[in-house]
């Protein structure tokens, strides 16, 4: 709940240090003098309502408000640090084993207890049937409990017998990829020179041995043209042959000449 009073103005501070003052049962005028000449609270009455001082109205309307919320908070945060020692005080005593466990077993036989009074104070059939009746629906409900709970913590050890092996495959297939990768590079060296005889050699070959053991290893990837083709494409000339002729050229090759003649020996007049 929002407040806008004089004193919900007030710096916290001031706040908590007043609703002390009044918890200790420190007298209304007593809390007033002190809290009037306090030289923050001056400075916010001067500011937001001219000047005029806390009055004892208002000092009972935040004794109705104010502080009665403050006095619940405070009953709040006690209540939790409490139960935080007690949650620490449990854990030391139970050395970390299953208390849930535990109070099932204690409620069971508490609820034995409670029945064999309530059998003994009545002698009606009818009435002790009724709380056997109700007695087995608790025992049920708490057998219900056990066998979750069992199903539960089977669960969790499965799950967890399943991560574990899931890392170890996991851990032994990385340490088989990194040996992999490993003798990989380690003979890469000698598959690149086998690889550049089977492209030819030279210079094209290597490169071609180079390229086969970058895509291998996941390397970035160089020009693989020829050294002609490459220049050819730049400047524009026409593309040669393997010996450096052009293709207009190659066409006047021995082999060539030499079908020539052939040709000229069947049919003479052709040569003419």
């Amino acid at each position: 709940m929002s407040r806008n009073g004089k004193i919900a103005r007030l710096p916290r501070h001031l706040r908590v240090q007043l609703n002390r003052r009044l918890e200790d049962g420190e007298p209304g005028p007593q809390a007033l003098a002190w809290l009037n000449a306090c030289p923050a609270a001056q400075a916010m009455l001067a500011d937001d309502f001219g000047g005029r001082p806390i009055s004892e109205q208002n000092l009972s309307e935040w004794r109705q408000g104010g502080f009665r919320e403050w006095q619940r908070q405070q009953v709040a945060c006690e209540h939790v640090r409490r139960l935080t020692d007690q949650s620490e005080a449990l854990d030391e005593a139970a050395e970390k084993a299953d208390l849930s466990a535990r109070l099932t077993t204690v409620f069971a036989v508490e609820l034995f207890k409670l029945m064999e009074r309530l059998l003994e104070k009545n002698g009606d059939d009818e009435t002790k049937l009724g709380y056997l009746r109700e007695a087995m629906r608790e025992t049920r409900l708490l057998r219900r409990g056990d066998h979750n709970a069992t199903r539960l913590r089977i669960e969790m050890e499965r799950w967890e017998r399943q991560c574990d092996r899931e890392n170890e495959e996991n851990l032994e297939a990385m340490k088989e990829k990194s040996k992999r990768r490993l003798r990989g590079l380690i003979f890469s060296p000698l598959l690149e020179a086998q690889n550049a005889d089977l492209f030819g050699g030279g210079e094209y070959g290597r490169k071609m041995a180079s390229m086969l053991t970058k895509l291998e290893f996941d390397q970035p990837l160089d020009d693989l043209r020829k050294p002609g083709a490459a220049a050819a494409a730049g400047n524009g000339a026409p593309a040669t042959g393997g010996n450096g002729t052009s293709h207009e050229e190659a066409a006047t090759t021995p082999e060539a000449s030499a079908n020539a003649r052939t040709l000229s020996k069947v049919n003479p007049t052709q040569s003419n």
